[in-house]
């Protein structure tokens, strides 16, 4: 063998060798790289899920902190509302007392002691605070004492949720008959349930009725007449179709002639006793002590005239009775003789037992509707209390505005129009601010959408340093300018 072959053997076979280490050593590398490629991969994914699940709770965050926020806001302004509505209620109430005690006197513990009688009948009553105190403003007017006030309130607003009438109506009309029949407020509760009974009895309203009592109460009382008789009277002439006006003068003037004929004796009350049915004597006294009962008798008598084959007419022209209107009323209360005495007797009984308006209210006061009313009073009477504690801090506030208002007016032109502009670039800037303040959550919402977009064509790869780069194209660079953490 020759040299040449042996140098070309041997480097043959070290050349081999070498190639065959370097292709081993390359395929070593490109392992390792690929190990190395797939760990970053890792890696980034990671960050990626990372990135993600902070996204989420960050969201979640947000979330949260907006319904607090709401939660807090909207409770602050329903606290806010609430006092604002319980300043109302103290406010009125405040001014319908200030009316109560414009007509009722009394000391200061008596006053308190009404206000409380006054707010408490709201709590049992389907009437508001404020037509209470009207109803008690009015009794003051029409001459009730303040011990009566608070239960004459009570009838007249049990009579105007009863009957045809208001309350108002009621207060005034049966406060006035009570002064012309001599009759103690006290009453009014007895007045009333004959009111209500005859009402729901004969043919008649309760207005009808009050209208007609009013109207003979003063000749009633003076012939001696209660005042359940003089409603008996009124209701049972309002039955047949007697107006107040034209029977109210009739039935007063029979009541006068009666009572003048009984004082004087003579042709005219034997007149009257004839028709009657009974003798002088036992008419005058059955007028002197019963003057309901014997008028009554009167009438009825006049209804028998025409049955026993007399002249109705011709009676009353013998009694001086036959102008229109008196003849009127008096033949029509004949032809229903019945309902007269029967109407006296009822008025009479209810006014005794005391009961018919209070049991009438009681079923009133048991609808549904009722009961609702009665629900919102007493939601009011606890308004009114916190009211009553927060109204003078509004009043405060209202004299602070009032004064600052004041002060503004008196300032030269030129001042004011300075701090209007102030104030024009005041509210500016918050308006600013505000609208800043709304967008900055929606930039952040839009930040993670891009990213989430973005994420999809994101690359890794490492760089020269070691350190990995993104690769995203134009969609990358929007991402970078909206989550670059910027300089430092």
């Amino acid at each position: 063998m020759s040299t040449t072959d042996l140098l070309v053997r041997i480097e043959s076979q070290f050349q081999d060798r070498g190639f065959k280490s370097a292709e081993t050593s390359a395929k070593t590398l490109e392992r390792e790289l690929n190990k190395l490629e797939h760990a970053e991969r890792a890696m980034a994914n990671l960050q990626i899920q990372a990135a993600r699940e902070d996204a989420v709770r960050t969201q979640t965050r947000l979330a949260a902190m907006e319904k607090v926020g709401r939660g807090a806001t909207a409770m602050g302004v329903a606290t806010a509302a609430g006092y604002a509505l319980a300043a109302k209620a103290a406010m009125d109430w405040e001014s319908a007392w200030t009316g109560v005690t414009k007509t009722v006197d009394g000391s200061a513990s008596d006053m308190a002691k009404l206000q409380s009688e006054l707010r408490g009948l709201a709590n049992t009553l389907p009437t508001t605070h404020e037509q209470i105190a009207a109803v008690a403003e009015a009794a003051g007017q029409l001459g009730v004492k303040r011990a009566d006030v608070a239960a004459f309130t009570r009838t007249m607003i049990d009579l105007g949720e009863t009957t045809n009438l208001t309350s108002d109506e009621a207060a005034t009309g049966l406060a006035k008959l009570g002064n012309i029949m001599g009759v103690l407020p006290s009453q009014a509760s007895r007045a009333g349930s004959a009111l209500v009974a005859l009402g729901n009895d004969g043919a008649s309203t309760e207005q009808d009725i009050l209208a007609m009592a009013l109207r003979i109460g003063a000749a009633g009382r003076t012939i001696g007449l209660t005042e359940a008789q003089v409603m008996g009277f009124a209701s049972a002439l309002s039955s047949v179709g007697i107006e107040a006006e034209a029977g109210g003068s009739a039935i007063s003037r029979v009541f006068v002639d009666v009572a003048q004929a009984v004082d004087k004796g003579g042709v005219q009350v034997e007149r009257f006793a004839r028709v009657a049915g009974m003798s002088v004597d036992s008419f005058s006294e059955k007028f002197r002590t019963d003057a309901a009962g014997a008028v009554t008798a009167f009438v009825e008598g006049l209804g028998r005239v025409e049955a026993s084959g007399g002249s109705a007419f011709q009676t009353l022209e013998d009694l001086g009775l036959s102008e229109i209107r008196v003849r009127d009323t008096l033949l029509r209360a004949a032809n229903a003789s019945d309902l007269l005495r029967t109407s006296v007797d009822l008025g009479t009984k209810a006014w005794t037992d005391n009961l018919a308006l209070t049991q009438e209210a009681s079923k009133r006061y048991e609808t549904a509707e009722s009961k609702i009313k009665m629900a919102r009073n007493q939601l009011n009477n606890a308004a009114i209390d916190v009211g009553a504690v927060v109204l003078p801090a509004f009043a405060s506030a209202a004299e602070s505005v009032g004064s600052l208002a004041q002060w503004f007016s008196a300032l030269p032109e030129p001042v004011k129009h300075t701090a209007t502009v102030l104030g024009m670039v005041a509210s500016a800037v918050t308006l600013v601010g505000g609208t800043a303040l709304i967008a900055i959550p929606k930039i952040q919402a839009c930040k993670v959408v891009l990213v989430e977009m973005g994420l999809a064509s994101l690359r890794w790869r490492a760089g020269p340093d070691g350190g990995r780069r993104k690769t995203t194209g134009i969609l990358g660079a929007a991402i970078g300018a909206t989550t670059s953490p910027g300089p430092g």
